[in-house]
């Protein structure tokens, strides 16, 4: 039978774990805003996105240690090397009454990490173009407006003005 104290331990733990899967939940939901703002360009938007995850990476870092500091207490109180408390081997350790209830916060955080990768690979991608593409531009535009030496007949290099009738047609 499991003392008082450890079954306030694992459910104080379950607790941080499924608070923590809800901030997870939330971080993915601003992944995927954060894709159709890339996609739309939308900047202030991204801005605003972009504090509103940190703010969440701030939490969730305050409720990692929160659960590691419980971690610590689980391996004191099974004996256990602070490095072998995992929770995948949390689920073998708990008692029979806690299983389903780890087991379910186990594969719900899993899930979550591995959307969470796909999300932010994905976002990742559409940067790295939106990159390209602007540097593309700016490569374009630099060899428009750069003069092109023209050279003549004895030699000599004979700077053309720039132009910019390749970019405004009006010119």
């Amino acid at each position: 039978m499991l003392s008082r104290g450890m079954m306030m331990l694992l459910e104080d733990l379950a607790q941080v774990l499924g608070q923590e899967a809800e901030k997870y939940e939330a971080l993915l939901r601003l992944l995927r805003q954060e894709r159709g703002l890339i996609v739309k360009g939308n900047l202030q938007a991204l801005d605003e996105l972009m504090k509103r995850k940190e703010t969440l990476a701030l939490e969730l870092k305050v409720m990692q240690e929160a659960r590691a500091n419980l971690m610590i207490k689980v391996s004191v109180m099974y004996g256990i090397p602070m490095m072998e408390v995992t929770l995948f081997r949390l689920v073998d350790l708990v008692p029979a009454s806690h299983t389903t209830s780890y087991q379910a916060l186990l594969n719900r955080l899993v899930l979550l990490a591995t959307r969470l990768v796909e999300e932010n690979n994905g976002n990742s991608a559409l940067l790295d173009r939106s990159v390209a593409y602007v540097r593309g531009s700016l490569s374009f535009l630099t060899s428009v407006v750069t003069p092109v030496p023209l050279y003549q007949g004895d030699g000599r290099v004979v700077a053309q003005p720039p132009s910019l009738s390749v970019v405004n047609s009006q010119i």
